[in-house]
């Protein structure tokens, strides 16, 4: 039988870890109300500006540090946000991007009202996050998401700013002629890659996130967005010329899309490519570094991220010493 004074020590320990939970939540959120505040003023400038962004757990840290040595030396000048869906991640990034001017590290975890999201790792983390994180991150401006393995080898800075004086887009994103989702592969013979996509703080675009969200697709961002495109219509041209279904885009010029209301540009495939050193093509081979991010398309979606690491590393486009233990 548990005695008064020791339910009276139980009572007040368990007082003092709520107390402790919430001011780590508290202090989280005030981190991040502090972050997106600065963003949001450096959003505001005549230039054209958008926050890069990239999210991830723990098991990516290593990808993180790869692709944050590639990154910090492409001459990109815009600011990179790292969300990070739990502790451990937390950590490692604020340690990394220390050296970095213009580098904030938030917590997609802060936003929950309970400690266990503090320690929380799942797959299912990345998929039920991306677009809520991404809604956020949108009110402080647009967004440039990429994957961790599409790896900055030069800065996209000129592309992008040449293209939005071009086409004045409410998206502009990589391609791909993968499965992922196979329906629209099969209406368009590509799909748009969500591993390099640049999205603008526009009521289209928001509407398109919303939909994606509130759609109850349980899949990767990319199957969920390209699915919802589906349902506008989408019409795809280069120049005056319309595109045919499943008419693959030329790899060397960019593509505009007329989905609903939304415009968008498709880059051209070179620039931001998923070539590998199985399938890169003669043209890249002769002009030599082409590429600005290279985006090699993996064996297999279900490789883990030890498996996906030793691709980029074998590829060269990582440096990272590998783990063989």
């Amino acid at each position: 039988m548990i005695s008064v004074s020791h339910a009276g020590r139980l009572f007040i320990f368990v007082l003092l870890f709520r107390s402790l939970c919430g001011s780590l939540v508290n202090s989280n959120v005030l981190l991040q109300t502090a972050t997106y505040n600065r963003l949001r003023n450096q959003a505001n400038s005549s230039q054209p500006t958008w926050n890069v962004w990239v999210m991830l757990d723990f098991a990516y840290a290593d990808f993180l540090d790869g692709w944050l040595d590639r990154f910090s030396t492409s001459g990109q000048t815009h600011p990179l946000v790292i969300t990070c869906l739990d502790s451990d991640i937390f950590n490692h990034a604020s340690s990394k991007t220390k050296t970095l001017s213009n580098a904030f590290v938030t917590s997609g975890w802060s936003r929950k009202a309970n400690l266990s999201s503090l320690i929380q790792v799942s797959p299912e983390s990345y998929v039920s996050r991306f677009f809520p994180e991404l809604l956020s991150l949108l009110e402080t401006g647009d967004v440039l998401h990429s994957d961790l393995d599409a790896v900055w080898l030069r800065s996209p800075d000129h592309l992008l700013e040449e293209t939005l004086d071009e086409q004045d887009a409410d998206i502009i994103s990589s391609w791909n002629n993968e499965p992922m989702p196979p329906e629209a592969l099969s209406e368009w013979g590509f799909v748009l890659n969500t591993g390099f996509i640049l999205l603008r703080r526009r009521p289209a675009v928001l509407k398109l996130i919303e939909e994606a969200m509130s759609s109850g697709c349980p899949d990767m961002e990319q199957t969920c967005l390209n699915l919802q495109l589906l349902q506008y219509n989408c019409t795809w041209a280069i120049g005056e010329d319309i595109l045919g279904p499943t008419q693959l885009p030329d790899k060397h010029k960019k593509v505009l899309g007329r989905c609903g209301h939304l415009r968008i540009i498709l880059l051209p495939w070179i620039y931001i490519s998923r070539a590998n050193g199985q399938n890169q093509p003669p043209s890249i081979q002769e002009a030599g570094q082409i590429a600005m991010v290279s985006h090699p398309e993996l064996p297999s979606p279900k490789l883990n991220s030890s498996e996906k690491l030793h691709v980029l590393w074998t590829e060269g486009l990582f440096q990272v010493k590998q783990d063989t233990s």
